[in-house]
């Protein structure tokens, strides 16, 4: 009995000192990142290129902005999609991002996606820009590599600091082709004939940087935004933001559900909001708007677009869900292109 429990106990000191040797391999890239960073940090060398085994095998893609001339307001419902393809034309990797916000030159995004790197190593990112309130209508399409960025960044560090890396300052810009050009004869969107879309000249600036494992790379060997220049403070403008016109009017709205008739909503967008009432007469006596969309948020989680139907105007959530449908009351002599232009001015979000 005494030789049989000595060896029972060897058996667990044995595992134990196995147990505490896998947890000391699993830390060890840790500590060695940390002191990397600790010696970088003493010595103050510079940054040098750092080998491809030292970061994730993912490329990090920052979605920034799609751009088009300042007279041109639309792209409510615009996402962007991004994928890549094999040599035999299959798809490796997609991903799509939510809706965008309007402003004055462009909608906005500001999403991060990460691609893995052999999938970019025998093709383009292949991006398109889809418009969720045409069923997913492919709009514009375009493609870049980013390998080559990502390259630069790694092997010839930005300048300006001895302890972190910079990402790329300036955002690379992809030239956008428009798949549906034709008539140029009207200045509107006419969604009810698809004939009649004009699509302006695009572009869609991007970032790219290497995505790295937090566990095993130092802080002074990831990516970080490059902070802003600090400059005085500007004196206030003396002129006044021009404020768009607000506009009320009937409408019928459908709620995708289960209770889906059509009911008539007194309608009224002012200052940045999209408000309504049951009756008209609410709003006369000064009662609070059954519901109230403000559209100028940045965390609004509505968009409006007009819809394929004639005087129709969808209202789809920013993950492309749509929400309700409105139509213009037969009373109402205004088009909908004009609601939907007040809509959309009241919808720029403030940067």
């Amino acid at each position: 009995a005494p030789v049989s429990g000595l060896f029972h106990g060897a058996q667990h000191v044995a595992t134990g000192v196995q147990r505490l040797l896998k947890e000391q391999s699993a830390i060890q890239p840790r500590r060695m990142g940390r002191i990397t960073e600790l010696r970088g940090l003493l010595v103050a060398d510079a940054l040098r290129p750092i080998p491809p085994c030292s970061f994730s095998p993912r490329t990090t893609v920052f979605i920034e902005r799609l751009r088009w001339p300042e007279d041109h307001l639309a792209g409510a419902t615009y996402c962007v999609e991004l994928r890549t393809m094999s040599s035999e034309h299959k798809e490796i990797w997609k991903r799509r991002t939510r809706i965008g916000r309007v402003t004055y030159g462009g909608v906005y995004y500001g999403e991060v996606k990460w691609i893995p790197t052999h999938a970019l190593r025998d093709s383009h990112l292949e991006i398109r820009i889809r418009d969720l309130a045409l069923n997913g209508r492919v709009l514009y399409t375009g493609s870049v590599d980013p390998l080559p960025h990502v390259s630069k960044l790694l092997v010839n560090p930005t300048p300006g600091s001895l302890t972190h890396r910079f990402r790329a300052s300036e955002c690379v810009t992809v030239e956008m082709s428009a798949e549906v050009r034709r008539s140029t004869e009207t200045t509107e969107v006419a969604y009810e004939s698809l004939d009649a879309i004009r699509l302006p000249e695009a572009a869609l600036g991007v970032k790219f940087w290497p995505a790295w494992d937090p566990l095993t790379v130092a802080a002074s060997q990831r990516f970080h935004e490059r902070p802003a220049p600090t400059s005085p403070v500007a004196a206030p403008s003396l002129v006044a933001a021009a404020v768009p016109a607000p506009r009320e009017g009937w409408f019928e709205k459908r709620s995708i559900g289960v209770i889906n008739r059509w009911s008539s909503k007194w309608v009224v967008v002012e200052d940045g909001k999209f408000k309504y009432w049951d009756d008209k007469r609410q709003y006369d006596d000064g009662r609070e708007a059954k519901v109230q969309v403000l559209l100028s948020r940045p965390q609004c989680p509505y968009r409006f677009a007009p819809s394929q139907i004639e005087n129709q105007i969808l209202q789809i959530q920013v993950n492309g869900e749509l929400s309700a449908r409105w139509r213009l009351a037969k009373t109402e002599s205004e088009s909908r292109s004009s609601w939907m232009r007040t809509i959309l001015e009241h919808s720029i979000a403030s940067e």
